[in-house]
């Protein structure tokens, strides 16, 4: 019985070492990755900021990169906007068309 105990012990060490080990793995992968995605965004606004000052580029080109340049910022429009309180809705009625007296 104490043995049993043991080797349970031993396979939930082993466990939580390898459970451990996988969190640390993860976490490191999850760093490197942050850096290359930062590197990869520093490459892709260079190329924005080219494409802004080049006056040859397509003029649909040049506002599109404008605009992900300010949204990158955080200084993207709002989207949609939030209402609160009582809303009134009315509906307008159509006015009837009268011939014209002569």
């Amino acid at each position: 019985m104490q043995n049993t105990r043991i080797k349970q012990n031993q396979k939930l060490s082993r466990n939580i070492k390898v459970a451990e080990e996988i969190a640390r793995r993860l976490e490191d992968i999850d760093k490197r990755n942050r850096v290359r995605l930062r590197r990869m965004s520093e490459t892709a606004l260079a190329k924005e900021l080219i494409m802004v000052n080049d006056e040859e580029e397509n003029p649909y080109v040049r506002i599109n990169a404008i605009k992900d340049i300010l949204d990158r910022a955080g200084l993207k429009p709002v989207e949609e906007s939030v209402v609160s309180g009582n809303i009134e809705v009315v509906t307008a009625i159509p006015r009837p068309k009268y011939p014209k007296e002569k």
